[in-house]
């Protein structure tokens, strides 16, 4: 998915590790530690940032914001995208996240999947998982963005 060799991963993996960032937890699995959660807290604060700075000022749209804040994430200061958000006036990220992981967490509690609504429910989209570009633009230009109100018509759930 993220188009990077096994041995680029080994490497990262080391790395995070020596960092005191990732730890094994029991056989194979890896999890962060908490210095590790509050760095990867910091990226994905740091990321919808960016996004809204892209889109805000510099006129990108939101698909084509969250590809280009993947790029810029190590180039601004923790000082830098401070001043962004100040700026910005600590609004959600363009594809509806919460810039405060936080008030993520908080949201998640009140949230459904589409998936799980039934034929005739209504429901108000609040922000979009998708990270890939492609299936971004598609969403906006279908007009499924955050805001939008949805009615579920039909539909069937996986595998039946």
């Amino acid at each position: 998915m993220l188009g990077v060799s096994r041995a680029a991963v080994g490497e990262m993996h080391k790395r995070m590790g020596n960092a005191g960032l990732l730890k094994r937890d029991g056989g194979c699995e890896l999890v962060f530690t908490k210095k590790g959660i509050e760095r990867a807290e910091e990226v994905v604060r740091s990321h919808r940032i960016i996004e809204r700075f892209l889109t805000d000022f510099l006129g990108y749209g939101p698909a084509g914001a969250h590809e280009h804040a993947d790029a810029l994430g190590d180039s601004f200061t923790p000082d830098m995208i401070e001043r962004m958000n100040e700026r910005l006036g600590f609004h959600r990220c363009p594809r509806g996240w919460p810039i405060s992981p936080d008030a993520e967490r908080a949201e998640n509690a009140q949230l459904m999947a589409l998936s799980d609504l039934q034929a005739g429910d209504g429901c108000e989209v609040v922000r979009l998982v998708e990270h890939d570009g492609g299936l971004l633009h598609w969403y906006y230009d279908e007009r499924l963005v955050p805001g939008a109100t949805l009615s579920v018509l039909d539909g069937a759930r996986p595998g039946t």
